[in-house]
This record gives C-alpha cells, sequence and structure tokens, in this order.
C-alpha cells in the first residue's frame, strides 16, 4: 500500500502564537488546518506558511471568482525565464495553452463538489498518476521524488495538483460523471493558475534559481509537469478546426512546443548541473554524440521525399533553406525504434523547433505543417492518457486541412498523419534522391 509523507510542523516558540480559542475558519490552508491554527488566509501564501517556509495550499483558490467568469484563465506555462529566448517566444509560451472556465459555472461554490481534497489529489499522484507520466526514468523520479519535495516548493505542488486532477478528470467520463467532471476540472484550473504564479516568480527569484539541488530538481520537475499539462490541456479539437479559424488552430497545435522550449530555455537560466533526482533523465536526453540536434548542410541522411518535397540539395543549410533545420531535428527520430524509452528526444524536438515552425505557420505554410503533423504523429509511441486525445485529433485536423490545400507532394504523404501515427512510414525512403 502506498504512503505519502506529510510534513510535520513544529510547535512556534512564540508564545504570542500559541494556539488559542478562535472562530473556525473553512477557508483556511491545509498547512494552518494540520498545525491546528487559525490561518490568516492571505493569498497566495498566508503568512504563517511564508515565516515557517513550507507549501501553503488552499483546497480551492478563489472559487467564486471563477465561478463569476470575472477570472478568465489565458495563462499558459511560463518556462522561458525572461531574457533567454525572444518576447515573442514567451508571449506564445502564456498565450497557447490555456484553460476555458465557462462550464465551470454550474458549480455551486458552496457545494462539498467544488472542491477536491487536497491529500486525495496528492495520493492519486504519488501512487497512480506518477507512474504514467513520461518513461521509465522520468516514471521514477516522478512518484519517489516529486511528490515527496512537493511540500516545500508550492508551485511543485500546485502543477503536480494540476497534473493529478486532469488525470482523475479523465478517469471520471463527463458522460457518466458530468458533476465530478467539473469538480476536477475546477481543481485543474485552479492548481495550475496558482502554481503559474508561483513558478513565474520563482524564476524571476534569485534565491530561487540558486545552484541548490533542491531548487534545481524542484524547477526541472515542474518544468517537466508544465509540459505534460500542456499536452493534456484543451487536447481535442474539431476535424475542421483549420479551416474554421486557422489562427487558433495554430496556437493550439504550437502550444506544446511553446511548452517544451521551456527545458531548453531553463538550461540558460539555472545550473542544471546542480541536479541529483533528475540527472538520470537529463543524462538520457543528453546529445552528446550531436544526433538529434545535427544541422550539417545537404540531404545526408534525409528521407528523399521530404528531400523532395522541400527543395533541399547539397548546398542546402539552415541558412537558405526554411524547412532544413526541421529535416535535420526530425530525420533521426524517424529512424528510431518505436518506444516509450524516446519521450525526452521526442519532446526535446517540440523546444527545438518551436521558434522553427511558428513563422512558417503563420503564412499558412503546408509543408511545414504536414512535417509537425509527421511529429505530432510520432508522439503516439509514447501511449500516454495526457497526449493520446491530443495526437489523434490534432493530426485529424491537419490532414484535413492538408487535403484542401491541393498540393500533390503534400497529399502523397498524408498517409503517416491520417493514421493518428498508427501506421509506417517507410515510404519516405522508397524513392533515391534524384542527382
Amino acid at each position: 500500500m502506498s504512503t505519502f509523507d506529510i510534513t510535520v510542523f513544529r510547535a512556534n516558540p512564540d508564545a504570542s502564537l500559541r494556539r488559542r480559542t478562535h472562530k473556525k475558519s473553512r477557508d483556511g490552508c491545509l498547512a494552518c488546518k494540520q498545525r491546528r491554527t487559525k490561518c490568516g488566509e492571505e493569498r497566495p501564501r498566508c503568512v504563517k506558511c511564508s515565516n515557517s517556509k513550507t507549501a501553503c495550499i488552499y483546497d480551492t483558490e478563489s472559487s467564486a471568482q471563477l465561478r463569476s467568469g470575472k477570472t478568465r484563465l489565458r495563462d499558459g506555462p511560463l518556462l522561458i525565464p525572461p531574457g533567454s529566448l525572444t518576447t515573442a517566444a514567451q508571449t506564445m509560451a502564456v498565450d497557447g495553452v490555456r484553460i476555458r472556465l465557462s462550464d465551470l459555472s454550474a458549480l455551486d461554490q458552496h457545494s462539498p463538489a467544488a472542491s477536491i481534497s487536497t491529500v486525495r489529489l496528492l495520493q492519486h499522484f504519488q501512487s497512480i498518476a506518477s507512474t504514467t507520466l513520461g518513461d521509465s526514468t522520468v516514471q521514477h523520479v516522478m512518484s519517489s521524488h516529486v511528490a515527496h519535495n512537493s511540500w516545500s516548493q508550492p508551485y511543485t505542488m500546485h502543477m503536480l495538483l494540476a497534473v493529478s486532477s486532469a488525470h482523475l478528470k479523465r478517469l471520471s467520463p463527463t458522460s457518466t460523471t458530468p458533476e465530478a467532471s467539473l469538480r476536477f476540472t475546477l481543481a485543474e484550473a485552479e492548481h495550475w493558475h496558482n502554481g503559474l504564479a508561483l513558478y513565474r516568480a520563482a524564476l524571476a527569484s534569485p534565491a530561487s534559481r540558486s545552484a541548490t539541488a533542491h531548487n534545481v530538481d524542484a524547477l526541472i520537475g515542474t518544468t517537466f509537469l508544465s509540459v505534460i499539462f500542456a499536452f493534456a490541456l484543451e487536447d481535442q479539437i474539431p476535424a475542421d478546426a483549420f479551416l474554421t479559424n486557422y489562427d487558433e488552430a495554430v496556437a493550439h497545435a504550437l502550444s506544446p512546443l511553446a511548452a517544451g522550449s521551456g527545458i531548453l530555455a531553463l538550461d540558460q537560466a539555472v545550473p542544471m548541473q546542480s541536479a541529483v533526482a533528475w540527472m538520470p533523465v537529463l543524462r538520457k536526453g543528453n546529445d552528446r554524440a550531436g544526433t538529434y540536434t545535427d544541422q550539417s548542410p545537404g540531404t545526408a541522411g534525409l528521407p528523399p521525399t521530404f528531400v523532395r518535397l522541400c527543395g533541399v540539395d547539397e548546398g542546402s543549410s539552415a541558412t537558405n533553406n526554411e524547412y532544413h533545420s526541421i529535416l535535420r531535428l526530425l530525420a533521426p527520430l524517424l529512424m528510431l525504434e518505436r518506444s516509450v524509452e524516446h519521450f525526452t528526444k521526442l519532446i526535446a524536438f517540440g523546444g527545438r523547433t518551436f521558434g522553427l515552425f511558428r513563422p512558417l505557420l503563420r503564412k499558412r505554410d503546408a509543408r511545414a505543417l504536414l512535417l509537425l503533423a509527421y511529429w505530432i504523429a510520432l508522439l503516439r509511441q509514447l501511449d500516454q492518457w495526457w497526449l493520446n486525445v491530443r495526437v489523434r485529433s490534432s493530426c485529424a485536423a491537419i490532414v484535413t486541412y492538408l487535403r484542401t490545400v491541393g498540393d500533390p507532394g503534400v497529399d502523397a504523404l498524408l498517409a503517416f498523419p491520417a493514421s493518428g501515427g498508427k501506421g509506417g512510414y517507410e515510404y519516405l525512403w522508397d524513392s533515391p534522391v534524384q542527382e
């Protein structure tokens, strides 16, 4: 039977803060309830938790405000520290992922259905949800380290609770348990909103970015949780999404790439070599041989069909062909044996190509959209709850749109994305490049 460690809070030696008779607070934070002391209910962190440097978690954060519709959460994962990438990329990371709360107004904020026990979410994450995230190495770190250490880092705690809520929501289909689904959606939104705000503050704080294993591991773990959550959010789009609102569909398609770029950007902001718990994951994704970051000019190693489609020749490079860098990064992934153990390599592609895809998709470049569809389809091999629906619906929407473009070269290569990642793509190497 799995257990969950809860921080033991020491009594405050200050006599003025000893427990006194007081009116019960139903809205205090979890830590104060555990201490059986009156919570000042300051948001986002009460004074007592600030003084003791412990996680300040509320079972329901601003539920009345969320119900009223006054707060529209359009925040995405600010995984890009200020100054490390362009302002446009930062904006995309923020705006690309959003939570729609219009369906939450049906909940009565005072009813038991309006909140989810934080302890329940923590237990679910440690015992079940953590074993469904990433490859075996990531799963081990998530289950053995992240949950145990989240109490000292509020932003990690909230991100963890958001992912746990998202998983529970998928285990409670709306058709059979609509109230439970709405309840989990509310918890998901609340914890994502609070975790994001605290994570931004941590990235801006020199103390939080200091070279201690605890700080670095917390930031890395939270970044991975944010990437996973970015895939899970609004994971289903209609098949005609690119036909009815192209710009919005592109924003949806790019949001996981923007989130993935945060892992690379984090390397510029904190001393990643100080990590302890996450070091096995970082080593697994290390590309010392340059296989997955190769930018050699020419066509060597590139699928012949993509070479012809994108007009690549022996003189092509990143400076004179806008598809060349993408093809160089995509080609080695197409040669891998399908396995969940390639998680870090597949996710890293999204972060590396966000800045390459964005300008091409904005000008409705069908060939770039096809290449993006191939990467999305490759993610199907991971076979995990937080991305399977996105893979299927995104591939279907992109294929539906590309079939209307009227490009014979693109049409001939739609088979793999049309299969939602279940088919093969050996045909990419069938025809040699004409000299």
